[in-house]
């Protein structure tokens, strides 16, 4: 008996003595002395123990307090250590949740109203890190979802980088003040997302965002100081309209919102829906407006082939599609992970059939996909048309075969016009609706009262004057205005009269640069017989093309004169065209 006591004693006894000498080197006890007393150093992020120990599991509090004051001090040089502990040292990332969020803090005191700045970095994942001892396995769980944001969270700052972007862009200066209140109230709001959030992390930010309140606010004093007395400007031109800012001003699309409903409504097979119409007329604005100008038995699914984001490729944009449509009818997008997404034309196109097919019918309501500037999948598709005549074919063959799914594409160009391949061949039954110019009651109704308490005054005449040389064109109607109010603010003056006008159209309209009517000459009629049909008819001679006269009148450019023969559709274009072509040719 005492025998086995004594066995059983010595083998407790090198039991604990192996627990102990492996702990004591699991944790690397022998040189944690002189890591702390290194940490009570000068430390950088050259010269600090992580770089050489990659096992260091207990926490030097002193070291961290210095990388963390030195990542808010030198953001740049800790984006490097960071990358470097990600790669080399997976036991500290701990350390590299606290290094993100310290160094982005940094970032923001540094360099307010940098919107690069306004992104939530992508923070480690809490894992199972497995290694050895002395031939053991052993495995540690690095616990880090307690220093990550949470979804309110991004989603504020997301919202916060939209505004200050928004703001960035305006150039006009009512605008701008009231963009930068946009940005003030999502700051405020980011701010108490962020007073919410962890107190492990949130204290991180909230020196930097009181630096970045009492910027926008001394922003915001400074321009309401410049603010213009006579009336705020609620015109917008060269960018389009959107919900949020320039909703007043959006006026006179009621017909083909009317048409469109009933087009779809009444349709057995799909069509092929096109929003056709010259550019800078408001097409985009259009869309934009879309999802509330339908009615609720409708969801828009709008993208924008000129975008890179939406656009990447002809795959991608058809994922896009499909995962923005998934947002729309909150259904479960595919799982690309699970089974990639194709890479050629048509299977890609197979698999977001199919995934429309499954997720589209029986709703409530029709799913509207908005293609603007559509000619850009054009430009992708003329390099094979062979597999792009398969897919045009394959995505006819899809429409006729329900009535849930509805393809609105927005651009410039008909579909016959298009060829290699040729749209118009295939999407025969199309539906084009002509997106022109507005009505004259709308268009007064725009220059007049844009705003219910719009300030500025017009003698007799001027707003039909502007009617009368714009023909109700948007973006040239919403251009003149923009500076009459510009003008009147600058110079006190309550009402505009016809000297004001001539010096605005002097000044900014029929200029070279102007881009609508550069784009008209430069773009469109880029090919000489439409130069030359274009030149012979303002010069009141017969046109000398009649494909480019049939294809100025399709467009709109130019319209049939009571008095006989062809005249252009504003004067305005016309004017520029004498101005900038004519002169020059004697």
């Amino acid at each position: 008996a005492g025998g086995l006591e004594f066995g059983l004693a010595v083998g407790l006894a090198e039991g604990l003595a192996f627990m102990l000498s492996y702990s004591i080197f699991l944790f690397r006890l022998p040189f944690y002395p002189l890591y702390v007393l290194a940490s009570l150093r000068r430390s950088d992020f050259a010269r600090n123990p992580y770089l050489y120990d990659a096992t260091i599991s207990l926490p030097l509090p002193g070291l961290k307090r210095q990388l963390l004051a030195l990542a808010r001090q030198q953001p740049k040089q800790a984006g490097d250590f960071i990358a470097f502990l990600l790669e080399h040292r997976p036991l500290q990332r701990g350390l590299v949740s606290e290094l993100l969020h310290a160094r982005l803090a940094g970032w923001w005191r540094q360099a307010p109203f940098e919107a690069d700045h306004l992104r939530c970095p992508v923070f480690p994942e809490s894992v199972v890190e497995k290694t050895k001892l002395w031939g053991i396995p052993i495995q540690f769980t690095l616990f880090t979802q307690r220093l990550q944001p949470n979804e309110d969270w991004i989603e504020a700052l997301n919202a916060l980088r939209t505004a200050l972007i928004a703001y960035q862009y305006e150039t006009n200066l009512n605008q701008s003040l009231d963009k930068l209140e946009a940005f003030a109230g999502a700051l405020q709001r980011f701010q108490e997302q962020n007073r919410a959030a962890s107190p492990r992390w949130n204290h991180y930010y909230f020196e930097p965002l009181k630096t970045w309140a009492a910027e926008t606010e001394e922003r915001l004093q400074d321009l309401r100081s410049r603010a213009q007395a006579i009336t705020r400007n609620p015109f917008r031109f060269g960018n389009p309209l959107s919900p949020e800012q320039n909703r007043t001003v959006f006026i006179g699309r009621e017909d083909l919102r009317d048409e469109l409903i009933f087009r779809i409504t009444a349709a057995e097979q799909m069509p092929m829906f096109l929003f056709q119409g010259q550019r800078r007329v408001g097409k985009t604005s259009l869309l934009y407006f879309l999802p509330e100008i339908l009615s609720e038995r409708f969801r828009v699914v709008p993208l924008y082939a000129q975008s890179a984001e939406d656009f990447p490729d002809l795959p991608g944009f058809f994922l896009n599609i499909c995962q923005k449509a998934a947002a729309a009818m909150q259904a479960e997008p595919p799982d690309t992970a699970e089974a990639p997404w194709p890479t050629d034309w048509l299977s890609a196109w197979r698999t977001l059939e199919r995934w429309l097919a499954a997720h589209a019918r029986d709703r409530a309501y029709k799913l509207v996909i908005a293609i603007d500037e559509y000619e850009m999948l054009h430009g992708e598709l003329h390099g094979d048309p062979p597999a792009a005549a398969r897919l045009l074919a394959a995505m006819r063959d899809f429409t006729q075969r329900q009535n849930q799914v509805v393809f609105l594409f927005i651009g410039a160009a008909y579909f016959f016009e298009l060829n290699d391949p040729d749209w118009g061949r295939y999407f025969v039954n199309s539906v084009p609706l002509k997106v022109g110019y507005l009505a004259q009651e709308h268009c007064l109704r725009l220059i007049t009262q844009p705003t219910p308490d719009f300030g500025l005054r017009y003698a007799p005449g001027i707003p039909e004057r502007i009617w009368a040389l714009t023909q109700g064109h948007p973006n040239l109607t919403q251009e003149i205005c923009s500076h009459l109010v510009d003008y009147a603010n600058l110079h006190r003056q309550p009402e505009i009269g016809p000297a004001e006008l001539e010096a605005i159209l002097a000044k900014h309209i029929l200029v070279e640069s102007n881009h609508t009517l550069n784009l008209f000459w430069n773009e469109f009629c880029r090919p000489p017989a439409l130069k030359d049909t274009v030149k012979a008819i303002i010069r009141r001679q017969p046109p000398p093309d009649a494909e480019s006269l049939k294809q100025l009148l399709r467009h709109e450019f130019v319209l049939e004169a009571p008095e006989g023969g062809y005249r252009l559709c504003a004067p305005l274009f016309e004017e520029w065209v004498r101005g900038f072509v004519l002169r020059f040719e004697g």
